[in-house]
């Protein structure tokens, strides 16, 4: 049986947006058809709290021709490694299939 998650979806905007989940007849959700979607697993509204926190402080440029929003997403997953809210082999499967982008330095 499919349930139903809250889902905040983590813009490239240094904020969040939510949306509320849409569920289809076949438990799939409308954003997983139209977005590829990886699980970090579960998350205590604690942890949650926290991973939007540090969403907001990362930086993000969104006129910067050198970092994209995959920098950002690498930003923010480091910041999570780090704060134990997911592991480094998770970080790295992630790496692998978007692949992120490390930071460089704007000129």
């Amino acid at each position: 049986m499919a349930g139903i998650a809250s889902t905040p979806q983590l813009t490239s905007s240094s904020s969040y947006n939510y949306y509320a989940p849409v569920a289809l007849a076949d438990g799939t959700t409308v954003s997983e058809e139209k977005n590829q979607q990886i699980l970090l697993g579960q998350l205590s509204r604690e942890e949650r709290d926290e991973t939007l926190r540090l969403a907001k402080a990362i930086r993000f440029s969104k006129t910067s021709v050198i970092n994209s929003c995959r920098t950002w997403t690498r930003d923010l997953l480091k910041a999570m490694v780090e704060r134990s809210l997911i592991t480094v082999e998770l970080f790295d499967k992630i790496d692998t299939k978007v692949p992120l982008k490390k930071r460089v330095t704007e000129v």
